[in-house]
């Protein structure tokens, strides 16, 4: 009933969708039920966006960045000072250049996910600055990246960064604008494709060449499978925190396939809710949904982040809704900052 009355009230003063309320609702009720608070999760993209509706994107992207950069900044100098979390160091063996590797987390659990954090800063830092400051933030993210990639030897964040870097060279005056309505739809059910795909990995775990590319991911991904139903109601428990290397598969067995569904139907339902689609949130869609493929990051609000924010800037830049809200946004929300 506190529930309820909550939502009620959330929605009568905040004018909250009828839709984000049951969902809201329903998230609430499945994490009450199942004492499994990461459950809610899947209903954070429409919460985030309607949060989105009512800020000004300038002062909550530059508040995003800076508090991202400071807390990475901390955590790696205390990793170089202290040797905060050096547990996490270790030596992989890379079958693709037959040597071991010793491998830095820099203080975070895993050497990937402190290259991860990192893309999910560097991307939207050169994504929504403006054409003059992304030019000059290019030699300063490549420099950082590089000096990350032979501490972590992380490779898929690190050939992510590089495709945006290449993109910004490219197309950096064209970021802003439109693409086709052929390629909105397409691009718009990417999210399903790119979960089909993740299914179809499996099928490589015999093939020697790509498993070892992959670094045995193909097989781990069908150990998985072979152990653990994407049938169970909630998921699996203990698939939450295991080490799958696939946000595809890693949701569906940890979620349970209705969630998953529904969290790909809302990442979708999101693309959808501007009339027209940039560039900038096809590149950053794409980024998200191939790191997604390789890492747990599905559910990593801090990558989500980035997605949830481009869509929001086309609804704003393409439709011109709710002005008097927005009076305050721009067309870069970086202005300020840069």
């Amino acid at each position: 009933m506190l529930i309820l009355l909550s939502v009620l009230l959330v929605a009568t003063y905040a004018q909250l969708s009828l839709s984000i309320c049951l969902l809201g609702v329903l998230g609430t009720i499945i994490v009450a039920v199942t004492q499994r608070p990461n459950l809610f999760a899947v209903f954070l993209i429409p919460l985030v966006a309607f949060i989105l509706n009512w800020t000004d994107l300038s002062i909550v992207t530059r508040r995003f960045l800076t508090i991202s950069l400071v807390i990475y900044t901390v955590i790696i100098l205390l990793y170089y000072t202290i040797g905060f979390g050096n547990d996490s160091d270790y030596i992989s063996w890379r079958s693709y250049s037959e040597e071991f590797v010793y491998r830095k987390a820099l203080g975070f659990s895993h050497p990937n996910r402190a290259m991860m954090y990192w893309e999910a800063i560097a991307v939207p830092l050169l994504m929504f600055s403006s054409i003059k400051w992304r030019i000059k933030l290019l030699p300063l993210v490549i420099a950082i990246s590089v000096f990350l990639y032979t501490e972590t030897d992380s490779r898929t964040s690190f050939v992510l960064i590089m495709i945006c870097v290449v993109f910004v060279v490219i197309g950096n005056k064209r970021i802003e604008q439109p693409v086709s309505k052929t390629v909105r739809g397409w691009v718009c059910v990417t999210p399903a494709v790119f979960a089909l795909f993740a299914f179809a990995l499996p099928a490589f775990a015999d093939n020697a060449k790509v498993n070892a590319m992959l670094s045995g991911r193909p097989t781990i991904y069908l150990n998985l499978l072979n152990d653990y139903s994407i049938l169970a109601p909630f998921g699996t428990k203990a698939v939450e925190n295991g080490i799958v290397d696939n946000g595809f598969i890693q949701l569906f067995l940890a979620k349970g396939a209705t969630l998953a569904i529904l969290y790909i139907t809302l990442l979708m339902r999101l693309l959808t809710m501007a009339p027209k689609m940039s560039f900038r949130t096809v590149a950053i869609l794409g980024l998200f949904l191939v790191l997604a493929l390789f890492e747990t990051t599905l559910l990593s609000i801090v990558h989500l982040f980035s997605v949830i924010l481009a869509c929001e800037f086309d609804r704003r830049a393409f439709s011109g809704t709710n002005p008097e809200v927005h009076s305050n946004s721009s067309k870069t929300p970086l202005k300020r900052l840069n």
